[in-house]
């Protein structure tokens, strides 16, 4: 069972590599605009949070904003599989660097570098690309795949050009590490929490939200990076680059990680 799971998504990361990076992304919008079509669980919670968050659009705005998301994650599924195996200059080609010197001058030497992102734009080049631009190795957090052949392939594709991928549940430790070693670590924010997180007012509901990249920030004095892939109009990608200030008290810092 778990082979055939694997299979298909073998078959599409190998379509991938033999396509240009748009052609790629053509592919990925179709794949996803298909699966939108299909009777997903997955697209009834989206249809659902888009209606409590925005009830001001219509049911037709709700179901064009849902539609762009599956496609928006078939168009970024198929371009990390293109990436896979692609050169240093290949890469860049692909990326517009917007306000990147936020990242780069947070970088010190002997330093770590906190990024956070979430699933937005083209959110899995964000690895490769920043160990290019930043010259360190990228330590990226993330859940293992349920499926042990996907998990490797996917693994595989982030720990390119000597990054590597801390499983969320071994987090603390290897991030302490990473920090003490100078890496750069990349943590997405945007999904649910534990239920011991600390919830937070999103759209109107309570929502469990993660606090590890600000408690590691705050604890180790790590300077901390919003940095996002943005998708042009023209159908290019930006990555752009923002700096979060962390308050000069001490006492508010740790009031912030108690609270």
């Amino acid at each position: 069972m778990e082979f055939l799971e694997y299979l298909p998504i073998l078959l599409f990361s190998r379509v991938a590599r033999c396509l240009s990076f748009r052609a790629a992304g053509r592919l990925g919008a179709f794949l996803g605009g298909f699966a939108y079509c299909l009777p997903l669980s997955r697209k009834t919670v989206a249809l659902d949070n888009l209606s409590k968050a925005l009830p001001e659009l219509s049911s037709a705005d709700h179901r064009r904003i849902a539609k762009g998301s599956f496609k928006n994650y078939g168009i970024t599924l198929m371009e990390f599989f293109w990436s896979n195996g692609r050169s240093k200059e290949a890469l860049l080609e692909t990326i517009r660097l917007m306000d990147f010197e936020v990242a780069a001058r947070n970088l010190q030497p002997g330093r770590a570098l906190i990024l956070v992102s979430g699933h937005f734009g083209c959110w899995e080049l964000i690895v490769q690309t920043l160990r290019h631009t930043l010259g360190r190795p990228i330590a990226a957090i993330a859940h293992r795949q349920r499926n042990s052949r996907v998990d490797g392939l996917v693994t595989g594709i982030r720990s390119q050009f000597g990054n590597y991928v801390i499983p969320m549940g071994m987090a603390v430790r290897q991030v302490l590490v990473a920090i003490s070693r100078g890496h750069v670590i990349l943590m997405l924010g945007d999904q649910s929490g534990p239920k011991e997180a600390m919830f937070l007012d999103f759209f109107g509901r309570p929502a469990a939200t993660h606090r590890g990249a600000a408690a590691f920030a705050l604890k180790t004095g790590t300077p901390l990076v919003m940095v996002f892939m943005v998708r042009a109009p023209d159908g290019s990608t930006m990555c752009i680059s923002k700096r979060l200030i962390a308050p000069a008290s001490r006492a508010t810092r740790k009031n912030m990680l108690m609270s």
